[in-house]
């Protein structure tokens, strides 16, 4: 399941990582966390899938990988990967599990075990119906939305992608870098649940637009300190609520992953981020990711669980089933993952740390894997 994190059950495996350490790379089956594909433990999954809390960051675009084809009735196409979008995705649900105490959920590409230029690789982003019980990813965010379901939780789905800088006019420099915040397929879908096929979907129109209202206002304050260029002409960084990138594809095609998540019944939104705000979010302090974790926190407490609570009974986070720990340390956590109760604040906490732990372990092997990836990048 998604919540084994470190499996080390399996046969030798592996190739990739980091040298901790002056030590030679790790297999799959050792690195602290990688997952198995298949019951018996041999072949690794493409994905880390880490089912833990009721916030889920995914970053589908953090591998090369395919769109199109015949079941779509037009050319197969390359989507190029998004660079730094998996780093930030596992900082910003390291940040996220850190604020409030307890994991934070998420999905992004295995760059050690998942194939370069596998066919299977089909961009979770362009997703028809017929092709949902073929995708890890969907099938993941499914499994992760039951599992809340089953706590009584609420839950929230932060798609994390990245796109091209802004090309100033010639002789004239970048005024402003925008974030576009994409949440088209929660407002069209509670509109009208039964046109859009969004049944499951329990939001009234208002309160998507509530959510939208308070993403930009929350995700604006996020950003409001932050300048991106040289020093001699910085620019800032703005929001935009209603942008060409908005999430949505259409209704009765393809499904981007945040409208995978809307259709399952859970509010969801998707981040555009350009180049240069990623590239500062990777290497940075750390102070634009805290912003922006904190922002997606607000969100979820203050708009999210009080929508929740008002269509029934509902339990807090920290209620839910303890998840598994990621990490060696895995072994002697308090029961196995979806099963048995609650953890106390302290087991809660060594299981934030438990999962940075592997967080840093994750980025040490990209960061190896990323200088050998001749790749174009966006």
């Amino acid at each position: 399941g998604g919540s084994e994190i470190g499996d080390r059950r399996g046969s030798r495996g592996g190739g990739g990582g980091d040298a901790r350490d002056g030590q030679p790379p790790l297999p799959w089956t050792k690195d602290g966390y990688s997952q198995p594909a298949t019951p018996d433990g041999a072949t690794p999954s493409p994905i880390v899938n880490r089912r833990a809390g009721p916030i889920l960051i995914t970053a589908p675009h953090g591998l090369r990988c395919f769109r199109g084809g015949k079941a779509h009735g037009d050319r197969r196409r390359i989507h190029h990967r998004e660079k730094f979008s998996t780093e930030i995705a596992l900082k910003l649900s390291a940040a996220i599990g850190r604020q409030m105490g307890f994991p934070c959920s998420f999905i992004v590409w295995n760059m050690k075990t998942a194939k370069r230029a596998d066919n299977a690789n089909l961009d979770p982003n362009y997703l028809l119906d017929s092709q949902f019980d073929r995708s890890p990813w969907h099938l993941a965010l499914v499994d992760w939305k039951n599992a809340c379901r089953a706590a009584g939780s609420p839950c929230m789905h932060v798609d994390f992608h990245g796109k091209h800088d802004p090309k100033p006019k010639k002789g004239s420099r970048v005024k402003k870098f925008t974030l576009d915040l994409g949440i088209d397929p929660l407002t069209d879908c509670a509109e009208d649940r039964e046109e859009t096929d969004a049944t499951a979907l329990q939001w009234t129109e208002a309160e998507a637009e509530a959510l939208k209202t308070a993403a930009f206002d929350e995700l604006s304050m996020a950003m409001s300190e932050v300048t991106l260029g040289s020093q001699h002409s910085p620019a800032p960084v703005v929001v935009d609520a209603d942008p060409y990138l908005c999430g949505l594809w259409g209704h009765g095609c393809e499904c981007t992953l945040s409208h995978q998540a809307v259709r399952e019944g859970v509010p969801a939104f998707q981040l555009e981020t350009p180049y240069t705000l990623r590239r500062a979010m990777a290497s940075d302090d750390g102070a634009i990711v805290e912003r922006m974790a904190a922002a997606i926190v607000s969100l979820y407490q203050n708009v999210v669980t009080q929508v929740e609570a008002g269509k029934g009974p509902i339990t807090d986070y920290t209620e839910m089933p303890m998840p598994e720990r990621m990490g060696p340390q895995k072994e002697s956590a308090g029961g196995a993952g979806g099963a048995g109760g609650a953890g106390g604040a302290e087991e809660d906490a060594a299981l934030v740390q438990a999962d940075l732990v592997a967080i840093e372990a994750m980025l040490g092997d990209i960061r190896v894997l990323d200088a050998r990836d001749s790749d174009k990048q966006i």
